[in-house]
């Protein structure tokens, strides 16, 4: 148990570092590309196209044959300014319903106190946590899944709620979708309720058929035909890499396996979930592990939390806080004109928007994308695009379309990109570059790539 000092101290570090997060996040609002390329999603569908993703996915047509995200996604960015922070406060909304789905889960059980507030800071304490990728939103319906199992409510009605959650999670993203598949099986197992189980499969089909519009065969083609999958591979490294930005949760299985009476069985589970995870080859897929240690602790029974181990789970928050604000603040107070940038680029890129006609496309990079993701004419540019030779040919590039950069070696790909189609571009600088970040993995003896601003406009050769 833990006392009444630990709960408030536990609670005003959580609050510290939310707040730190978002001062951070307001000074640098930097996005990657994965954030970007899944949101894109929802603002075509704002804009009358259902079934497409034309910023980010346009080579790929109408993929998106189940548009989940879209309609979650749909109610908030239809009401606030669409820039960097909104996606921020999109993802912040889900970590603080999935922090309430914890809550109840261990309310329901009577395992508020130690776990609730164990899980909960293994869960916010970790870098990913903050990542704005789609777990932010997969991992609620598996967390809502693992609710309805153990809700006091009639089979019929678990078994429909279990799938309808199975589904929509799966629709999200696959990897969601067999986590929760893989949780369910845990409780049947446990329960021994396999005739149960037969019939959440078949239910969880037809659930995710129904929700898909029919097109849940063509949602499956797509992702097990796609180029990237072929980079899904088994990689125990992974796990190297979540560990190092998510202390807490390591410290948390230690805490379980030490105090649980079934230490081999509780062993047992974590290492065979996260080397199911490794096989999916992504770091990010270990957010899962959330629900693995939530689970762990509905079914077995635990022994009372030493205090060494409170000052263990405290050291692992100090660790995760230095991690996740401590290294960006550090980089921003070194090199405070980065943030300035990054902030005068993404206004630079919403006015080049502004002054184009509808006809004209505008081709931007990551780190600018949600100043423009709105707007029907915009397309998102990667590098990794030059090595997708069937993505390509379906690349939209037309005579006149603008194409804006933030490092000046990206001329290059872009070059090669437009030049397949017998187009040419010069590019312009128009805001000065800046040095990069120093970067925590040289020991701050490198920086990332600088950043700048730099437009051309797509002629014939």
């Amino acid at each position: 148990m833990l006392t009444k000092i630990e709960i408030r101290l536990l609670s005003a570090f959580v609050f510290l570092l939310l707040v730190s997060k978002t001062i951070v996040y307001v000074i640098m609002p930097t996005t990657q590309q994965d954030p970007i390329m899944t949101i894109s999603q929802v603002f075509s569908y704002l804009n009358g196209y259902h079934h497409s993703s034309l910023f980010a996915h346009a080579y790929l047509d109408d993929f998106i044959k189940a548009p989940v995200l879209s309609w979650i996604g749909y109610p908030y960015f239809s009401v606030v300014p669409v820039n960097a922070f909104s996606l921020y406060c999109f993802h912040l909304v889900f970590i603080f319903i999935n922090t309430l789905l914890i809550y109840l889960i261990t309310k329901n059980r009577q395992l508020v106190n130690p776990w609730f507030y164990i899980i909960a800071v293994a869960y916010i304490f970790s870098s990913y946590t903050f990542g704005m990728r789609v777990e932010s939103v997969t991992i609620t319906f598996v967390f809502m899944n693992i609710l309805v199992w153990y809700l006091n409510i009639k089979d019929a009605m678990k078994l429909i709620l279990l799938a309808l959650f199975t589904a929509l999670a799966g629709l999200l993203h696959p990897v969601a979708g067999i986590v929760a598949g893989i949780f369910t099986f845990i409780n049947v197992v446990n329960e021994r309720r396999f005739i149960f189980f037969l019939l959440y499969l078949v239910a969880g089909v037809v659930a995710a058929f129904i929700i898909s519009g029919g097109y849940l065969l063509e949602y499956l083609q797509f992702f097990l035909g796609h180029d990237e999958m072929e980079g899904h591979l088994f990689v125990p490294s992974t796990i190297i890499q979540y560990s190092v930005l998510s202390v807490p949760l390591i410290v948390l299985c230690v805490i379980l396996i030490l105090n649980s009476p079934s230490k081999k069985k509780v062993f047992f589970l974590i290492n065979v979930f996260f080397l199911l995870i490794m096989c999916f080859g992504r770091s990010y897929y270990y957010v899962y592990a959330i629900g693995m240690m939530l689970l762990i602790v509905l079914i077995f029974r635990f022994n009372e939390i030493q205090a060494y181990q409170k000052m263990m789970m405290g050291a692992a928050m100090i660790f995760a806080f230095l991690m996740t604000v401590g290294l960006p603040a550090y980089q921003l107070i070194e090199n405070p004109a980065y943030g300035e940038k990054m902030r005068a680029m993404q206004a630079a890129t919403r006015k080049f928007s502004e002054e184009l006609p509808d006809s004209i496309k505008i081709w931007v990079p990551g780190s600018v994308g949600m100043a423009v993701i709105e707007k029907p004419n915009s397309r998102f540019h990667m590098k990794i695009y030059i090595y997708q030779p069937n993505i390509q040919k379906q690349l939209d590039f037309d005579q006149n379309d603008v194409v804006i950069i933030d490092n000046y070696k990206d001329r290059k790909y872009i070059q090669q990109l437009i030049g397949i189609k017998g187009y040419a571009i010069h590019f312009e600088n128009y805001i000065e570059p800046t040095k990069g970040l120093v970067t925590s993995s040289s020991l701050f003896r490198n920086r990332s790539d600088s950043i700048g601003l730099w437009h051309g406009i797509i002629r014939k050769l």
